[in-house]
């Protein structure tokens, strides 16, 4: 079922005079499944925005529809726990919140508040474990504090995963991991959503991220919501790009470049592969082109 916004506003501190804005009108369907990106700098709307899609804030005005929960601003908090095991959160940094003596405790912690039977909680614990790439036997009795930080990181998925969400909420995923540890959290990510078919919601000022994971953008500036739609439209279009203050994906750039010195650069998607196939689509084309009329290529820094 679709994640159904309509003219949700969110206002803090409502009614005082510390009232400030968080979200104002925003329409939105998010028909499953897909990843879905959202971006805008620092205060506009984001947080607050993916707060509401598990319940853990509720609108001022207007409603979210989330499967079988509808929720405004009259909703009880008692009829939503379970609509917090539907949709998981992830928060940024979430290796901090880390706070068992191993790793399979932390893992088991939200099962095992789920009332399920400790036969259960361990299918659940190992199942998640392995989902995120963790060997189960090696690290189940370890100190989550031994771990590096890419794999603290995969502990603190794992410990959503085995309350096994239909979607995933996730807030700066990668910050902070190196090459390798962000590389990893990408490719579990796209396993989720390959393997499992779960629709996934995240938050990442990265756009090469975003253009190797997103199939839509939502952008969003001053608590509104200024564009949302398919990422290639977005990153390849070099108008909208500027309009929104956007700064494109090192490849979408090098697109950007090409296409104005006059090459026919059209990639049917934003990663890697699918922008080299179009460069070297691109270059075939112009073993039919004269060479008076064939652009040239950009040329490199350093190069005359």
């Amino acid at each position: 079922m679709p994640i159904t916004l309509r003219q949700l506003t969110h206002i803090y501190h409502a009614g005082t005079p510390m009232a400030q804005q968080g979200i104002v009108a925003i329409d939105l369907e998010i028909t499953e499944p897909v990843i879905v990106a959202i971006i805008g700098q620092t205060g506009s709307g984001k947080t607050t925005l993916i707060q509401h899609m598990n319940g853990l804030l509720k609108p001022t005005d207007g409603s979210i529809q989330i499967d079988e929960w509808h929720i405004d601003r009259q909703t009880k908090t008692a009829v939503l726990q379970g609509l917090y095991q539907r949709v998981g959160m992830v928060f940024q940094y979430p290796e901090h919140q880390l706070f068992e003596a191993t790793v399979y405790d932390d893992i088991a912690y939200g099962p095992r508040n789920m009332n399920l039977s400790e036969s259960e909680v361990a299918e659940r614990v190992v199942q998640a474990m392995t989902m995120v790439g963790l060997d189960p036997d090696a690290i189940r009795h370890r100190s989550p504090l031994q771990l590096s930080g890419g794999q603290k990181r995969r502990v603190a998925l794992a410990g959503v995963l085995a309350m096994r969400p239909q979607k995933m909420i996730l807030d700066e995923p990668t910050v902070g991991l190196d090459p390798q540890g962000r590389e990893a959290i990408l490719q579990l990510i796209r396993s989720l959503h390959e393997t499992w078919q779960m629709t996934i919601i995240l938050i990442s000022h990265n756009m090469d991220d975003i253009a190797q994971l997103a199939d839509r953008v939502i952008v969003m500036k001053e608590g509104r919501m200024i564009y949302e739609g398919a990422s290639a439209a977005l990153f390849l279009d070099q108008a909208k790009l500027l309009q929104f203050g956007i700064t494109a994906p090192y490849g979408v750039q090098l697109v950007h470049q090409l296409r104005a010195k006059g090459w026919p650069i059209e990639p049917q998607g934003l990663n890697e592969e699918q922008i080299l196939d179009a460069i070297i689509e691109g270059m075939h084309r112009q073993t039919d082109t004269p060479s008076s009329t064939r652009p040239t290529a950009p040329a490199m820094e350093g190069e005359p």
